[in-house]
């Protein structure tokens, strides 16, 4: 059993399972010994050793108490919005339940230590008091008469005491400021008097001279005006926590106040939300992907951690870019654009598209629309680069993405290679849309081409009398197949393939 490397939530519900099965883990081991390789019984032989120590049978059962307390907590740290003031409010839960259970530390400690001795009774064994030197070095040497008092001064105190002293510095070392900070928030600045927002309002000023720098009477004022519009609001209706606050808040109104609470907003607090970004590129960075570049696998892991199983189905069409100005390369059906171009438009004073002055410009991936106006008689049309219309042709988003499936290569390479050709490229969103379209054209295709094959199989077979016993058409196969090779300094077979037939 080995602990969680990415996710502390995780790390419990290894504590927990490894205490649920440490019985059976602790005689897996003796037998390891008595049946296994000489390698193999030398390390369970070891192991095993250390599980008959009484110092790692208390801090096994004290770490999952401890833990199990910080487990809400835990949970609470991985979302993504969390800010400093909720954060440190559910710390000083967590410590004030911690300190009293350091108050009681007896009594809660007689109960742990019950549990260590019925689980070391299970293996046929005892805590006992580890043996004590006048000179001690690795551990601590305390002379004590009972095991229990002895691990209750050596292993469950100290440990309470650095969990308390952690918990005060990462969040509680915060208290002052956010104390001060907090009382801009609506919930709390209605029940404040004139005098308590003035030193409210300097210790802000002194603590960020260079983001709030203006009259502290004019600061005042605004903070007062703030605190007006509240008082006569429900108090269900009040902002509660710094984001609530900056949503209500107008900056052109309330620019002091809208600094104050972005400060408020963005405090640095600890959380664990990256830790998911560890567990996804476990599970990204396979044999598979081993070549796989530094943009392209930082884009897997980040739809991995933050996209939905719905997602394609969520993709809007390719988004329309509008140009002033044109720049760069395009690609178009030269036939049908210069018919565009040849047709006279209908003004009365005989001007023509010489007379066409360019404005603006739609692009759609590939595909443009060119937009002009006649400086004669102020006509506006449109240049299509393709005609979409036609069923026959392919349009060129979707003839792009099929060329792209064809040479095997994916929206990264196909930006790169239209920067070096100035041309304008598919959006992400748009690129995987019309994959997938592209997709489904090519699935039923082939579905098409096989039905076709089967019936076609099926007649010749008739004719030929080649049925079973039961009338069913059968047909001779002969087949042969090869498979890839692939080597990271060890025999690798690669998972693709192909298979040849011919029909006799």
């Amino acid at each position: 059993m080995k602990l969680c490397e990415t996710r502390w939530i995780e790390r419990l519900d290894a504590v927990i399972t490894f205490k649920e099965l440490f019985v059976p883990i602790f005689f897996a081991l003796e037998k390891i010994q008595m049946d296994g390789n000489r390698e193999a019984s030398k390390k369970a032989f070891t192991l095993q050793q250390a599980l008959k120590n009484g110092n790692f049978i208390l801090a096994m059962v004290v770490i999952q108490e401890i833990f199990s307390m910080a487990h809400p907590l835990s949970i609470y740290l991985q979302k993504v919005n969390v800010d400093l003031a909720s954060a440190m409010e559910t710390a000083n839960n967590l410590s004030t339940l911690i300190k009293e259970m350091r108050s009681n530390v007896e009594s809660k400690f007689h109960d742990l230590f019950s549990t260590a001795e019925h689980l070391a009774k299970e293996i046929g064994e005892d805590i006992k008091i580890p043996r004590v030197t006048h000179f001690q070095q690795h551990r601590a040497n305390y002379e004590l008469t009972s095991a229990e008092n002895y691990y209750r001064v050596s292993v469950f105190i100290p440990f309470i005491d650095h969990f308390i002293s952690q918990l005060e510095i990462r969040f509680t070392k915060h208290k002052n400021t956010l104390s001060i900070i907090q009382n801009f928030i609506p919930n709390k600045l209605i029940k404040l008097s004139e005098n308590e927002i003035e030193t409210s309002t300097e210790v802000m000023t002194k603590q960020w001279p260079v983001v709030i720098s203006s009259c502290d009477n004019i600061v005042i004022k605004e903070v007062l005006l703030w605190k007006q519009r509240w008082i006569a609001a429900a108090e269900d209706k009040l902002p509660c926590t710094f984001i609530d606050a900056i949503n209500c808040c107008d900056e052109l109104l309330f620019p002091k106040v809208y600094q104050y609470l972005k400060i408020g907003a963005t405090l640095p607090v600890t959380v664990a939300s990256v830790e998911r970004s560890f567990s996804t590129l476990k599970r990204l960075k396979s044999y598979l992907r081993n070549s796989t570049g530094e943009n392209r696998l930082n884009g897997l892991a980040h739809l991995s951690v933050t996209s939905s199983n719905m997602l394609i189905k969520k993709l809007k069409p390719p988004p329309k870019f509008r140009s002033n100005g044109l720049s760069g390369r395009r690609i178009i059906d030269v036939s049908y654009f210069i018919k565009q171009i040849q047709i006279r438009h209908n003004g009365g004073m005989g001007c023509s598209f010489i007379d066409m002055e360019f404005q603006s410009e739609i692009i759609y991936g590939f595909h443009s629309i060119f937009y002009f106006n006649c400086k004669v008689c102020g006509i506006k049309s449109k240049l299509y680069s393709e005609k979409i219309q036609e069923q026959h042709i392919i349009p060129i988003n979707k003839a792009v993405v099929n060329g792209c499936q064809a040479v095997g290569i994916g929206h990264t390479q196909l930006t790169e290679f239209a920067a070096f050709l100035e041309l304008p490229s598919l959006s992400s969103s748009g690129f995987v849309k019309l994959q997938s379209e592209v997709a489904n054209v090519i699935h039923e295709s082939a579905w098409d081409e096989i039905r076709k094959a089967g019936e076609e199989e099926k007649r010749i077979a008739l004719e030929c009398g080649n049925v079973d016993y039961d009338g069913i058409p059968m047909c001779t196969v002969v087949a042969d197949e090869q498979w890839s090779k692939r080597s990271y300094k060890t025999k690798y077979d690669a998972l693709s393939g192909a298979v040849s037939k011919t029909d006799l």
